[in-house]
């Protein structure tokens, strides 16, 4: 039956709350398939990532002209005469030795080829195959 008093319903009991050293025994009996779990799903991952192959490699190199004048009015619009030319020629040279430049060009026209098949006994072949980078797999 349904007891009322002047101010409406009575509250209802509140629920006792599961008082947190349960938990910690709910944990602790079962710790050993917690851990099997957790040990399962590390192994898993190793096995899964290690079989996988990388997709994406990144390369950055950044070129700075000096040719571009600092202003628009002025005289920070004029070129400064203190630009190196040996300095531009050398930065432009290691871009071109770069690995993200020399890759691609090796792979299209399978200059390796012929290095994995044996020499072909030639001096200028061997110079040339001393100077390209071996970096490459």
């Amino acid at each position: 039956m349904h007891r009322s008093n002047w101010y409406g319903p009575e509250p209802e009991p509140e629920q006792p709350a599961v008082p947190l050293t349960h938990y910690l025994w709910i944990l602790k009996r079962h710790k050993w398939k917690i851990a099997a779990f957790v040990l399962a799903s590390v192994v898993c991952t190793y096995v899964v990532s290690k079989r996988l192959t990388p997709i994406y490699e990144s390369t950055a190199t950044m070129d700075v002209d000096l040719h571009t004048p600092t202003g628009v009015v002025g005289q920070g619009s004029t070129v400064s005469d203190s630009y190196d030319a040996d300095q531009f020629l050398a930065t432009q040279i290691r871009l071109i030795q770069s690995d993200s430049v020399v890759r691609p060009v090796v792979q299209r026209y399978h200059l390796r080829e012929p290095e994995k098949q044996g020499q072909d006994g030639s001096p200028e072949r061997a110079i040339r195959m001393q100077r390209t980078p071996s970096a490459w797999p």
